[in-house]
C-alpha cells in the first residue's frame, strides 16, 4: 500500500468564474506488480467565486479511482501516468453542481529510499459544469509513503512479496517479476552477461563469453 500527499495549484476556466487558488491533494494506492497500480484520488480547492468578491467561499474536490503505470520500474527516478473516473464537485456561494469527472495524470516519483518517495505531478481533470466541459490544471508536488513489507533480499529491486524469482543473482536485470531475462539464450542472464549477442547453442564460460 501507498499514500501519497501534498500541495500545489490550481488553475480554472475563466468562464466559471472561480479564482485559481492553491491544493490539497491525496492519493491511497495499492500496486501488485512494479508495472501498474490501482489509485484512489482525492483533490481539494477552497477558494472565491469570482461574481462576490473575496467574503464568498468556493470549493472544488474530485474524488475518482484509476490505473496508474509505471513507465520505468524499479529505477530511482521513475516516470509514470494514470487515469481516473470519479465525482466532481463545484460548491459556489449560491449553487452546488456535481458530475462525472475524468482524470489524466503525468507526473514522476523521485524514490528517496525503500519507504519514501517525492513526486511531482500534472493533472488535467475534466467534468461538465454549467452545461459544458470545463478543465481544471491541477499541479502538485509531495511525498509518497510506502507501508508493507518491502524486503528484497535478493537486492533486484523488486521487494520479496512480488518477486517470483527471489534468488536472482546480484547484478542481473529483472522484470516486473523479479525475474532475471536472457535474451541470447546462454543461461547467463543480461547484465551478467558481457557477451549478449552469443548464437543460440553455443557453450559459454560464467561470463557469458564462448569457451572457443
Amino acid at each position: 500500500m501507498e499514500f501519497s500527499g501534498g500541495v500545489g495549484g490550481a488553475l480554472f476556466e475563466q468562464w466559471l468564474g472561480i479564482e485559481n487558488n492553491s491544493l490539497l491533494v491525496g492519493r491511497l494506492g495499492y500496486h501488485p506488480t512494479a508495472l501498474w497500480g490501482l489509485e484512489l484520488q482525492f483533490d481539494f480547492v477552497s477558494s472565491h467565486d469570482k461574481d462576490f468578491g473575496k467574503t464568498s467561499t468556493s470549493r472544488y474536490h474530485y474524488l475518482g479511482l484509476g490505473p496508474t503505470f509505471a513507465l520505468q520500474p524499479m529505477r530511482r527516478f521513475s516516470p509514470y501516468l494514470s487515469v481516473s473516473l470519479g465525482m466532481a464537485s463545484l460548491i459556489r456561494a449560491h449553487s452546488t453542481e456535481r458530475a462525472l469527472g475524468v482524470g489524466l495524470s503525468a507526473g514522476a516519483l523521485l524514490n528517496l529510499n525503500r519507504h519514501t518517495g517525492a513526486f511531482i505531478e500534472v493533472k488535467d481533470e475534466f467534468a461538465r459544469f454549467r452545461g459544458s466541459y470545463a478543465q481544471q490544471v491541477l499541479i502538485s508536488t509531495g511525498l509518497r509513503l510506502i507501508f508493507g513489507s518491502t524486503e528484497d533480499l535478493d537486492g533486484d529491486g523488486v521487494s520479496d512479496s512480488l518477486d517470483l524469482c527471489p534468488d536472482t543473482p546480484l547484478g542481473a536485470l529483472v522484470d516486473e517479476h523479479g525475474c532475471p531475462s536472457d535474451p541470447d539464450g546462454d543461461g547467463v542472464p543480461e547484465g551478467l552477461d558481457e557477451c549478449p549477442d552469443t548464437p543460440l547453442g553455443t557453450p559459454v564460460n560464467a561470463h557469458g563469453c564462448p569457451t572457443h
